[in-house]
């Protein structure tokens, strides 16, 4: 009798939490997922609508916040779209989505002067060794900070991170590749042949060797 007194106690407590909380997290990712099928179709404010309903339901949904910022991003709010990022960061400091998005709105805002600029600029090198140290394969950042590099005549530096970057890119081509590979095992020929043209773009793009894609192509296609 204690233990189901106890038990009941404790479904009560947790009850009152998620009500003062105001979270609902199945109705959040519900519109959440609304918001990313018009991000998809490019409808961006329904999609900002559909975030800010899911955030309605559950303040902790970080990636609402960071659709909502990619949405100012595209809309060239970028005042707006760094406000987000900042909600993002102060929750979570290493947030790479969010550290990634920040360097990226820092490197496209509006500059007062010079001396802004290189502010600007230094705060997002510096979010953006953060992603890299989080998650080294993040392609986009390491190629932003290259870009980065180059501008500040960091030459040595952005061939660093090129270079790296076109290794990530040999990786995916593999993933593509063995990716193609598999569709076609469970009998998906016309998936299969499009992932092995993504993967041989990507190896055009990135020189390297495609003999052995074109033989699996080959393959694939009869």
């Amino acid at each position: 009798m204690r233990r189901l007194a106890i038990c009941l106690l404790n479904f009560i407590i947790c009850s009152l939490f998620v009500f003062a909380c105001g979270k609902n997290t199945e109705k959040a990712q519900e519109f959440y997922l609304k918001g990313k099928e018009a991000y998809t179709r490019q409808e961006l404010d329904t999609a900002r609508a559909h975030f800010s309903e899911a955030l309605n339901h559950d303040k902790t949904l970080l990636n609402a916040h960071l659709m909502i910022a990619k949405i100012h991003y595209f809309k060239k709010e970028f005042g707006d779209a760094l406000s987000r990022v900042s909600i993002i960061l102060k929750e979570n400091r290493d947030h790479t989505g969010g550290l990634f998005w920040k360097a990226r709105i820092l490197t496209v805002m509006p500059k007062k002067d010079n001396a802004d600029e290189q502010t600007l600029e230094l705060q997002a090198i510096e979010s953006l060794t953060r992603v890299l140290e989080l998650d080294s394969h993040h392609i986009h950042a390491r190629s932003l900070l290259a870009l980065l590099y180059e501008k500040r005549a960091l030459y040595k530096e952005a061939l660093a991170e090129y270079l790296t970057a076109l290794e990530e890119e040999e990786a995916l081509v593999n993933t593509r590749a063995n990716l193609g590979l598999l569709y076609r095992r469970m009998g998906l020929k016309d998936k299969s042949i499009r992932e092995m043209k993504t993967a041989l773009k990507i190896a055009d793009a990135a020189e390297v060797n495609k003999k052995g894609l074109q033989v699996i192509m080959g393959e694939i296609e009869k």
